[in-house]
């Protein structure tokens, strides 16, 4: 069985960019392609750990990231199945 972990996607590439920057050395992400069952304007998202999603999003509203700029999924598998459940 896969593990569950969260997804951070974005409508640009501009704002994608800014993202990372402002949590690449705070948080430990990894960048990947935006699952086929998301409807993504860059088509490219920040994967992190669910438990560290509040303390994310925090950063990016104390950023003044906007929060229009993302959305938060949350990625689990159910019998071989992707489930994404849109967070925010």
């Amino acid at each position: 069985m896969m593990e569950s972990y969260c997804l951070l996607t974005f409508p640009s590439t501009h704002q994608f960019m800014m993202a990372e920057g402002l949590l690449k050395n705070v948080f430990e992400i990894v960048i990947i392609p935006v699952l086929r069952e998301i409807s993504s304007g860059c088509g490219i998202a920040i994967k992190i750990n669910c438990d560290l999603s509040e303390s994310v999003c925090q950063k990016l509203f104390e950023s003044n990231f906007p929060e229009k700029a993302y959305q938060l999924w949350t990625i689990r598998y159910e019998k071989g199945s992707i489930i994404p459940v849109k967070e925010k």
